[in-house]
């Protein structure tokens, strides 16, 4: 029973902590996003604004993937 409950906790912190990664790289990428399409800021840093999204989405993609590549060894 005491292994069960410690498994659960495990897989609750694990979610949890990776839904807060979440909401933080999603906030990040938010806020690219709309400091982008302020018409005040020059071509390079739009450019490099650009690569900067494109990354926070490669990296909230690796999280997502991340998280359910290592889920079943919490289970384990």
């Amino acid at each position: 029973m005491l292994e069960n409950t410690l498994n659960i906790l495990t897989v609750l912190g694990f979610t949890l902590s990776t839904i807060g990664k979440l909401i933080v790289a999603y906030t990040a990428y938010a806020i690219h996003v709309k400091i982008s399409k302020m018409k005040k800021i020059d071509d390079l840093v739009l450019e490099t604004m650009k690569h900067e999204k494109a990354l926070a989405i490669m990296g909230i993609l690796f999280m997502v993937l991340g998280y359910f590549l290592e889920l079943p060894e919490k289970f384990l």
